[in-house]
């Protein structure tokens, strides 16, 4: 089974504070894991063997406020 998005540009997105942006990119990437969370985990792939590693290095120390994990919990 296959699925395609498709993202249609709407000028009032040029508006959007970075916060409410964060929140759109946030908001459709819950939605495609919630749909089908095995497609979106086992096609990341790299050619670098040490990218996942660098990328989790790199963000390791990321908080996500408390308030927007309790906004996707069933």
């Amino acid at each position: 089974m296959s699925s395609t998005t498709q993202v249609t540009f709407i000028s009032a997105l040029k508006s959007l504070s970075i916060e409410r942006y964060h929140d759109v990119i946030i908001d459709f990437m819950f939605e495609l894991i919630k749909r089908n969370p095995t497609t979106i985990f086992s096609s990341i792939t790299t050619t670098d063997s040490s990218a996942i590693a660098d990328f989790l290095n790199t963000y390791k120390y990321q908080v996500v406020p408390m308030e927007l994990l309790s906004l996707r919990l069933p």
